[in-house]
């Protein structure tokens, strides 16, 4: 498997196909941690952010029966 991208397109494809963009179509390879950022983990910040979030609430409300 190999990743290429053509401007902010990424792909994951196999050796064969990743030759034949890159020779002829004027796709380049990248790195697959540059893949991982812009494709496959995009929606893992959202939830991330949302999950930091609700432990702050929590954690808040915990503190607020541990005061009492």
């Amino acid at each position: 498997m190999k990743t290429i991208k053509k401007g902010t397109e990424y792909k994951r494809i196999s050796d064969r196909e990743a030759i034949t963009l890159v020779e002829s179509k004027g796709w380049s390879y990248c790195a697959k941690q540059e893949w991982k950022l812009q494709v496959r983990d995009i929606n893992k910040k959202a939830e991330v952010i949302a999950e930091s979030t609700e432990t702050q609430v929590e954690t808040k409300k915990k503190s607020k029966k541990n005061g009492k």
